[in-house]
């Protein structure tokens, strides 16, 4: 009989401790080379690697010595069993749940004007040379050479939630048409998160930054009904968390840099957010960025 692979958890996030702690069979849905995701019943966890940074529905591992053990590919309907404090999938490898540390964000700093003005400007000067070729970031930080299909779609809409924005945040009530532009986004682009939900997802979490829970819920209201028609049950289970006001360890850090002013670690975090997905951490940044110029730029009550 061959001997399971060992590996260690290093980290776990609050929703995937949930839901762990009440799921004994998982399924494994997808399996990427640094991570790889199990369905429950009561929702999904993201298993990867520790270096793709903590986040609400991840439990990070350390990585064992050579290629990792699902790399390869795991089998067709692979079953996850959690049992005695671990983790195992299939009969290749076993997760020791023990010693991972249990995640939770950054607290949110206190907003000011002047210090908000400071993040943006160092944002807005930076991220335009960075930009994808693809995504909805370039529609938000310049004007794209070649649009692509994906933001010929979302053109408009995005246009719609700068424009309106502003004005619902200082009523502190959502517009019938920024709702509208806001569901119409979802699902929107390819990917395991596309681009539309990501964006989405960025917007939740500045809303929660700038303590607007009651906005941040009213979105959800909105687009929550919508995802299992519209979107994938990874990029839900993503939006889910935001709804919540959890995200990947590097947005909260990027969002908590940008209200404080703190424009070094603004530059400094940019590349970390960069590196999330294909375009996944771009696209969550310019719903950060509408949020956040959209409070810049209210009007007086």
């Amino acid at each position: 009989m061959r001997r399971l692979v060992e590996l260690r958890a290093t980290s776990i996030g609050p929703i995937a401790a949930g839901i762990l702690r009440h799921a004994h069979e998982l399924d494994v849905i997808a399996v990427f080379e640094r991570s790889f995701y199990l369905m429950a019943p009561h929702g999904i966890v993201c298993v990867a690697l520790d270096a793709l940074g903590p986040g609400p529905i991840n439990v990070l591992i350390a990585p064992a010595p050579g290629a990792q053990p699902w790399t390869g590919g795991l089998p067709a309907e692979t079953k996850a069993m959690t049992s005695a404090g671990k983790l195992t999938v299939g009969g290749a490898f076993t997760i020791d749940l023990a010693p991972a540390q249990p995640w939770a964000p950054p607290p949110w700093p206190i907003v000011s004007a002047e210090a908000l003005r400071r993040g943006l400007d160092e944002l807005r000067r930076i991220a335009p040379p960075l930009l994808p070729g693809d995504g909805l970031a370039p529609l938000v930080f310049g004007v794209p050479s070649k649009r692509t299909a994906t933001m010929e779609a979302a053109a408009s809409l995005v246009a719609d939630l700068v424009r309106t924005l502003p004005g619902d945040l200082a009523t502190g009530v959502w517009s019938v048409e920024a709702l509208r532009s806001a569901t119409l986004l979802i699902g929107l682009g390819p990917g395991l998160t596309p681009s539309g939900d990501d964006l989405l997802g960025g917007m939740m979490l500045s809303l929660t930054a700038l303590g607007l829970d009651d906005m941040r819920d009213a979105l959800w209201d909105a687009i929550g009904p919508e995802l299992d028609d519209l979107t994938v049950p990874i990029s839900a289970m993503h939006l889910s968390a935001a709804a919540d006001g959890l995200g990947a360890e590097v947005m909260h850090n990027m969002i908590g840099a940008i209200v404080a002013g703190e424009s070094q670690r603004v530059g400094a975090l940019l590349p970390a957010v960069a590196e999330l997905g294909a375009t996944s951490g771009w696209d969550a940044l310019a719903g950060v960025a509408i949020v956040l110029e959209a409070r810049r730029s209210r009007p007086s009550r």
